[in-house]
């Protein structure tokens, strides 16, 4: 007979006993221990008439001295809670607190809530927030709730690396909780930028509550913004918005996502009204819901309500003044576009786009035949401030400096070179005006003479200028086809900058200068790819960059990486992947083309590969089907026997070196590529059968992806790689796709250090409830791939076998005991 009905049986018992207890009894603990009961029914009115009598009806709730009524202590404790949760009295709540905190220094429900709400009422007082958390933790170390608030805490005060470590240890006390998981998901996602790990830390949240309406409009909103799926966020949108209708941001989110993503203002207009009925003051519902009625549907007269509604909400907010600013002028409001761009520039004096807004409709009036002579003195004083402004905010602007000044010379009869010369007056301006005049005559009057005594004064008088760094070595790179004499220049700044003699730069402004010129450096060489013309990047990193580049002649697209000369990746790789190419090349390898070197970078042209990579294709899908797997994985495996039969190891193997395009002719098929052969070892060259001498490629150690390292490699660094290695991480990657997750690192939330431990501490599981929908042909293939031990390790040429005797049986073969 089944015991479902017992714990509802249980629960109307206990409510009948202790609405007795509270009829009967009377006292203060009674009456709230029965209101607690019927909050937990969502009963909150009712609820309310037991707080407040259990408040009332105590002689001792008066009293300043409550040792030795604990009852009384506990009973203003939820007292508190209730009027701060769901009175929202928080000043009432706190003078609670206090007196429970004075009379039991410890209590376990009074001291971490009084933390939370010191959070909530004094944000700004961090000292006293942060002793009240420190407190709390001290006390109740495995309290989940407030370690993750402290966590939410430390991230509003910057202090990331601390708020980092207290999500962790706030997930460990609470596994279970969906509300302290999607708080950590949407850390990893905001803030960390970690997109693996939050993709799976709100997967694991809404397996927990499928209908925790903020983790599901987070996920959507992830889903929509980072992973650009947005039909499968229009899902968890709509799902949100179910469990919980008067969710305001939500509403406001799926509006954003139907009027940008999927092109509907219709049902947009909708969610903007709903998320504006439930919260009026909603800033950027109603900034935003301006913005389509007037760009998308027409409706001025309704966006400028709503630009005024957007305003009164947020009167500190620059963006929606501009915007409106904008409106007005399109609107044949001057006057008032004037006074609201005055008002933006106020709040954000240092935006550019404020800044030229505001000197281009007080420039326009100065013009106007019907403009009022007696603002004369005050407009032109006004706005040659705002055009020093502009020299000093964004002096490589050329088209918005170059504008203004030719406004401000038509009114002063002057040439605009006169404009220059004039803010050119002010010292702490010379370096800017320089480089702005200089481009001026380079792009406005093509006088290149001109231009470059401009960029030499410039760099005489401040040699580490990132704009006059820039600006000449594009120069010199551009107009007179100087490369060399560009690299010169970046490289002299950078000296510069890391000696003693930039003395005008803090630590952290120099490097910030530095990487700002570095970053040059690389794009700068980018128009040094001899017959390809460069269309976009693809990815950068610290030390270098991958462009698709178009061939000039031939038309054929191709990805440029460049790396620079101090570091040996390039060089590797061009290697090996020269040994491929000699060897006949595989299908499922990508192709060299062409290698170079060129101003202190290499030069990599490989075929461009469409599609996404493999790491991608799983994130989009959460898991693929069987067939789509082994589809996969049949191939990457053919290209790792291809080269472990050539003597080379990849090193490298993992989802983001794995390139996945649709092929429409194969009936939903995919092609696979292997990319990134940068830490690629041929450890035996003398014994390889490839006719390229590939020494150079047995000297270097490997220097792969620690979390899919094999156990050998992560006891012994510098031991010999050999194909075991690459078939662990192949084993890592097979696990991935078929449950969405990695073997040691689930959760995708552990240091390198952790994932390291259980690599070699840990075996391999299947414990998810996904796997139960696996094969256990696929499983067995799994674990003889993370088999621990290099030497019992299944091979490429054992899962070869393995996958054709699969295809063959239809998936029903046993891998062999």
């Amino acid at each position: 007979m089944s015991d479902a009905p017992r714990p509802l049986h249980q629960l109307l018992h206990t409510t009948h006993e202790y609405s007795s207890r509270a009829q009967h009894d009377g006292t203060c603990q009674a009456l709230s221990r029965y209101g607690q009961l019927l909050l937990l029914n969502n009963q909150v009115e009712e609820a309310s008439r037991y707080f407040d009598a259990s408040f009332a009806h105590c002689p001792h709730h008066s009293d300043e001295n409550l040792r030795g009524h604990d009852a009384c202590i506990n009973t203003l404790a939820h007292f508190a809670f209730f009027v701060e949760q769901h009175r929202q009295s928080l000043d009432q709540a706190k003078l609670l607190y206090e007196r429970v905190l004075a009379n039991h220094p410890a209590h376990p429900h009074a001291l971490g809530n009084y933390a939370m709400l010191l959070h909530k009422l004094d944000p700004a007082n961090s000292a006293l927030v942060d002793k009240a958390y420190t407190n709390a933790i001290a006390q109740f170390p495995t309290h989940g709730t407030v370690l993750c608030k402290y966590a939410g805490w430390l991230v509003q005060q910057n202090r990331v690396a601390d708020a980092e470590r207290f999500f962790d240890q706030a997930a460990k006390m609470s596994p279970t909780s969906p509300d302290i998981l999607g708080n950590v998901a949407t850390f990893l996602h905001a803030i960390k930028q970690d997109h693996q790990a939050a993709d799976l830390r709100y997967r694991e949240a809404l397996d927990l509550d499928p209908h925790h309406a903020n983790n599901l409009g987070n996920y959507a909103f992830f889903l929509g913004s980072v992973c650009r799926n947005p039909k499968e966020a229009e899902v968890y949108y709509k799902q949100s918005l179910t469990c919980n209708r008067k969710h305001a941001s939500n509403w406001f989110n799926y509006g954003m996502l139907l009027w940008r993503e999927l092109h509907n203002t219709e049902d947009a207009a909708q969610c903007f009204k709903h998320a504006l009925a439930l919260e009026p003051q909603h800033a950027l519902a109603a900034l935003n819901y301006a913005r389509m009625l007037d760009a998308e549907c027409g409706q001025a007269a309704l966006a400028d309500v709503y630009f005024g509604q957007a305003i009164a909400a947020d009167d500190q907010n620059s963006d929606a003044c501009m915007d409106y600013a904008s409106f007005l002028f399109r609107e044949r409001r001057p006057l008032e576009a004037e006074r609201m761009y005055q008002r933006a520039h106020v709040l954000a004096p240092t935006n550019t786009k404020a800044t030229y807004n505001l000197a281009k409709v007080l420039l326009l009036h100065m013009e106007s035949p019907s403009y009022d002579i007696n603002r004369s003195a005050a407009d032109h004083h006004q706005v040659e401030g705002l055009f020093q402004d502009l020299v000093q905010l964004a002096p490589r602007h050329t088209s918005v400096v170059a504008d203004i000044a030719a406004h401000i010379a038509k009114i002063l009869c002057c040439a605009p070179s006169d404009v220059y010369d004039k803010a050119d007056s002010v010292p702490v301006l010379s370096v800017k005006v320089s480089v702005a005049k200089g481009l001026f005559h380079e792009e406005v009057e093509h006088n290149a003479a001109k231009a470059e005594a401009c960029y030499k004064r410039a760099l005489f008088l401040d040699k580490t200028d990132a704009d006059a760094v820039t600006a000449y070595a594009k120069f010199l790179a551009q107009v007179k086809r100087d490369r060399k004499g560009a690299d010169t220049v970046i490289r002299r700044a950078v000296s510069a900058i890391e000696c003693d003699a930039a003395v005008q730069y803090t630590d952290s402004e120099r490097l910030a200068v530095k990487f700002k010129l570095l970053a040059l450096l690389r794009k700068d060489s980018i128009v040094a790819c001899r017959d390809q013309r460069a269309a976009r990047t693809l990815g950068a990193g610290a030390f270098g960059t991958v462009v698709r580049c178009t061939h000039r002649a031939t038309k054929t697209q191709a990805a440029v990486k460049i790396v620079m000369d101090c570091f040996d990746e390039a060089e590797r790789e061009k290697i090996a992947l020269t040994c491929v190419a000699a060897a006949g090349g595989h299908v499922n390898i990508v192709r060299l083309n062409e290698f170079y070197h060129h101003g202190g970078h290499h030069y990599l042209v490989v075929d461009f590969v469409p599609g996404s990579t493999l790491f991608d294709h799983v994130r989009q899908r959460s898991k693929l089907t069987e067939e789509s797997v082994r589809d996969i994985l049949r191939q990457v495996v053919s290209a790792i026997a291809f080269l472990h039969a050539l003597g080379m190891v990849h090193c490298d193997l993992k989802p983001d070196n794995i390139m996945i395009t649709p092929v429409e002719a194969s009936g939903g098929g995919h092609a696979v590529t292997l990319i990134d052969f940068g830490s690629a070892t041929i450890p035996n060259p003398t014994s390889s059968t490839l006719p390229v001498d590939a020494t150079v490629l047995a000297q270097a150690p490997p220097s792969g992806t620690k979390s899919y390292s094999s156990p050998e490699m992560c006891v012994h660094e510098n031991r010999q790689v050999a194909p075991h290695v690459d078939m662990w991480s192949v084993g890592c990657i097979l696990y991935i796709m078929l449950c969405g997750q990695h073997p040691f690192d689930p959760r995708g939330n552990l240091t390198e250090a952790q994932v390291t431990h259980n690599i070699l501490n840990h075996p391999v599981t299947f414990d998810q409830p996904i796997w139960a929908t696996i094969s256990p042909c696929m499983k067995e293939i799994v674990a003889a791939l993370l088999e621990k031990d290099p030497e019992k390790r299944m091979t490429a040429d054992m899962l070869s076998k393995e996958l054709r005797k699969l295809d063959n049986d239809n998936g029903g073969a046993r891998f062999p005991q």
